[in-house]
């Protein structure tokens, strides 16, 4: 692996979107990259929220903080 990069964009919603007992008002849009040393490349895109994988964190802290620390 040569180099790796990464970056997000918050969408907000248009409305709150409710799910395992909790509300998002935003989803974090991720786009990554990764390049190898022979010259390949790949970009990968996603749709990221923590309330996704763990409702407990997510109501233990607010949306971004929680979307913030399960990414990093």
């Amino acid at each position: 692996m040569v180099g790796t990069d990464s970056d997000f964009m918050r969408e907000k919603l248009v409305h709150p979107f409710g799910f395992k007992g909790a509300f998002l008002t935003e989803l974090w849009q991720v786009a990554s990259l990764m390049e190898s040393t022979s010259g390949k490349h790949g970009i990968g895109l996603a749709t990221q929220s923590v309330l996704y994988g763990d409702a407990d964190f997510f109501a233990s802290c607010s949306e971004a903080e929680g979307t913030r620390r399960c990414t990093s």
